[in-house]
């Protein structure tokens, strides 16, 4: 009796995570429906600079940064440096692409989600590795307006003039995990897994005897 009891309250919690489960799908969804991948080609008309008013060296890194709002935000800082990679508030990755011969860039290709993207902007180093590691220095373009037509924008991010660098900072890469850890993690995780469905299993054919 005691089994049939909570073999009914496992079906109905079991139905309940399940209806849980829809609801959250459905609101995790519904934000991004009307969401548009938008693609986007860039281009600098003008320079890059670099410490010395000349252009960026060829292969300079350049990343693409989206954002919902017009404020360039601030770089991760870590262990006395700062994330090349990291993004801050609103402002998420869009795309890597490296300095021409002539200190401009000019790529394409990349996509963004329209409901998260309203502007746009340029973080370039005097670096040729990414991420940047040491001490570079560094630089932002304006924040640009966008508006796509057909799914598509092609952004000149210096129409006018060019733009350089105007930091320089220490520029750290967090390490990444022993993998032998994350395997001995993953091997504990499964031995826990093992030994709780064995325990499942003996509780089950204890019941169907007892029934």
């Amino acid at each position: 009796m005691e089994c049939r009891k909570n073999a009914h309250m496992k079906k109905t919690l079991n139905s309940f995570h399940i209806l849980m489960i829809c609801v959250l799908m459905f609101f995790a969804w519904a934000p991004v429906s009307n969401a548009l991948i938008i693609t986007l080609s860039a281009s600098t008309s003008y320079s890059l600079t670099g410490p010395d008013g000349g252009n960026l060296a060829e292969g300079s890194v350049v990343l693409i940064v989206g954002s919902f709002d017009s404020i360039a935000d601030p770089m991760v800082e870590f262990g006395g440096g700062l994330l090349s990679y990291s993004f801050t508030g609103d402002d998420i990755f869009v795309g890597l692409c490296y300095v021409l011969d002539d200190g401009t860039i000019d790529a394409g290709g990349f996509k963004y989600e329209s409901s998260l993207v309203n502007y746009l902007y340029l973080r370039f180093f005097d670096a040729a590795e990414y991420p940047v590691q040491g001490v570079h220095a560094w630089g932002t373009t304006d924040v640009w307006g966008v508006t796509n037509q057909f799914q598509y924008v092609s952004l000149d991010f210096a129409p006018e003039h060019g733009y350089g660098v105007g930091h320089t900072n220490n520029f750290v890469i967090i390490p990444e995990a022993d993998t032998r850890n994350y395997f001995g993690m993953v091997l504990m995780l499964g031995l826990v897994w093992a030994a709780a469905g064995e325990i499942r299993r003996k509780k089950n054919r204890l019941c169907v005897r007892n029934s």
